[in-house]
């Protein structure tokens, strides 16, 4: 029973530790107009029969974002602004002057 202790207890700290990678990660922004939130919409695919694996032509619903602000629909990873550089933490050191 100890090792599975042992693997509940590092999933969770690995669980942990992505959640705290996630938060800090930058934000996705629209590329259109900025925004920061979204929600979830479909797009329904028509499948012909030819092409459906049971023979008969079917519905796909395909998910997607859609900007809260624009309605920009999000489909591609381009769609999203990319995001800013953090700056460095440090001042620049400026040149010494030579006399």
């Amino acid at each position: 029973m100890n090792g599975t202790t042992n693997n509940d207890e590092q999933s969770a700290r690995a669980a942990a530790q992505m959640r705290q990678q996630v938060l800090g990660a930058p934000d996705a922004t629209c590329g259109k107009c900025g925004g920061e939130y979204f929600e979830n919409v479909f797009k329904v695919k028509r499948v012909s029969a030819l092409m459906s694996p049971n023979g008969q032509e079917t519905m796909v619903p395909m998910q997607t974002l859609r900007c809260l602000e624009c309605g920009n629909i999000l489909s591609e990873i381009s769609d999203f602004s990319a995001p800013a550089q953090e700056e460095s933490a440090e001042e620049p050191v400026p040149k010494a002057k030579n006399m």
